[in-house]
């Protein structure tokens, strides 16, 4: 075969093998670059998606902590000390939420927006609620200072009728006897009034504690979705078309629970018969007086 355009077959065939060559490499090097592009895509998606993972993670945990403690809180509404404020539970439930809105799908912010709003409610009754015992916890503790008082100054008649006896003053310890008579009867009458309030206070606590279970129980539905709406978006291993009803079941068990605890805590304190009539008065009362 005569040389093409003066080159020789050998050349030829060399050029035409080079080609060949080079462009099954330019061809896998496009197929490489176009494959390793689709996963620095898809790697990139799914390290996006695990930070989004991570952050409702975080967000929405904390969030159920304190919707917890904002239900918790409620109970201890009576008992306050004086560093405690009522609007510590809510403060912390309500930034918690916020939280959830910003990052959650549209129906989890509806559900957790709902649930707030609920929540405000029971907190607005429960402080209405507190207060009537507030306002006797504050007169047992003057009660209370009244009664050291009144045993301080026992104790200092009893050291003067010591020192008048060995001086042998019939007439000051004759007037010191009827002091002594008098702040003895004193005291009786300050530990029949705390007596009484202690019972009045554990009659409303009682009723606190049942009328406030009640109101947390009424945010059961609402916190039960916002909780499986929560798990959905975390994509929580063996959640089911039951979940919401099952979470509702556990809220419903667990107040359940509680409240009989609470109620077997004040029979002990009060004895079936007490606590039955005071239960019996507040129904009345009640009835009698829906502001109550």
């Amino acid at each position: 075969m005569d040389d093409l355009f003066g080159v020789s077959d050998v050349v030829w065939s060399g050029v035409f093998a080079s080609t060949i060559t080079l462009t099954g490499v330019f061809l896998s090097n496009r197929s490489n670059t176009r494959r390793l592009k689709l996963q620095l895509i898809r790697d990139g998606e799914e390290r996006a998606k695990q930070r989004r993972s991570d952050l409702r993670r975080s967000v929405y945990l904390d969030a159920v902590e304190a919707i917890a403690k904002a239900h918790a809180h409620f109970a201890r509404f009576p008992d306050l000390g004086e560093d405690e404020s009522f609007s510590d539970g809510m403060e912390a439930m309500n930034s918690a939420v916020e939280r959830v809105k910003l990052i959650a799908k549209l129906d989890t912010g509806d559900a957790i927006t709902n649930y707030q709003t609920a929540c405000m409610e029971v907190y607005c009754g429960c402080l209405l609620r507190a207060a009537p015992i507030l306002k006797l916890n504050a007169e047992l503790d003057e009660i209370s200072a009244s009664l050291v008082d009144a045993q301080a100054k026992i104790k200092k008649i009893d050291d003067a009728i010591s020192q008048t006896s060995q001086q042998l003053d019939i007439r000051k310890h004759s007037a010191l006897k009827t002091s002594l008579n008098s702040e003895k009867s004193h005291l009786n009458s300050l530990h029949q009034a705390r007596a009484v309030l202690l019972k009045e206070i554990t009659l409303l606590k009682a009723d606190y504690g049942k009328t406030t279970l009640e109101k947390v129980n009424s945010l059961v539905g609402v916190t039960a979705k916002s909780l499986a709406l929560m798990r959905n978006e975390l994509e929580i291993e063996g959640d089911g078309p039951d979940t919401l009803a099952r979470l509702e079941k556990r809220e419903r068990e667990s107040r359940e629970v509680v409240a009989l605890t609470v109620q077997n805590s004040v029979l002990e304190t009060l004895g079936a018969e007490v606590y039955s009539n005071a239960i019996s008065d507040q129904e009345n009362r009640h009835v009698n007086d829906p502001r109550i």
